[in-house]
């Protein structure tokens, strides 16, 4: 058993490497044929089926006339490399003040600071919505079955959110969350 296993996973990955690097082979083949190779059907072992050219490479850095790509693609390292130097010294600095310093304004404190940028800057807000969606359409059908009806606002959502979230445990189940937040909504209004 533990010889076939090793022979699938190998395969698996094999499989799966050779379906990842096809279109970069592809690609990379299909940059040393002519014009003419390229529109003219399907070749891909060179000089087999055809003769490689660099033809489409001169083009491409601008010795014949071509499009000059070496100059945007340097703009490009730069900017890139620009922000990314940017991010890394303001985020340092944030993550440093938010470690050695306690920040309490009115309600809110460190943790809250913290939380807002994991849920709304590093983690989509898809991942968030498609279980509180879920939750909601199943409340949705309970209280359907009894003629209710609930009205939930974005703001809701993100209380629930904030709420679901437990500094010291992480995430929680959100079913309490929820329950324990419409219970004190309804003890508070009786």
């Amino acid at each position: 058993m533990p010889r076939l296993y090793v022979v699938l996973k190998y395969g698996a990955i094999l499989f799966w490497s050779s379906f990842v690097i096809a279109p970069f082979l592809w690609a990379l083949t299909t940059s040393f044929k002519t014009i003419n190779g390229v529109t003219g059907g399907p070749t891909y072992i060179p000089w087999l089926q055809y003769e490689p050219s660099l033809a489409a490479w001169g083009s491409l850095f601008g010795s014949t006339g071509g499009i000059d790509i070496v100059q945007p693609y340097i703009d490009s390292i730069v900017v890139t490399f620009g922000a990314s130097l940017i991010s890394i010294v303001l985020g340092t600095l944030a993550a440093y003040g938010l470690s050695r310093f306690t920040y309490q304004v009115g309600p809110v404190k460190n943790a809250d600071i913290v939380f807002f940028f994991i849920s709304q800057r590093i983690m989509p807000p898809v991942v968030l919505a498609i279980p509180f969606f879920l939750m909601l359409q199943f409340l949705g059908k309970q209280l359907s079955q009894r003629e209710l009806t609930l009205n939930i606002s974005d703001a809701g959502l993100e209380l629930l959110a904030k709420e679901g979230y437990n500094p010291a445990f992480g995430a929680r189940p959100l079913s309490p969350v929820a329950v324990g937040l419409v219970l004190a909504a309804a003890g508070a209004r009786l």
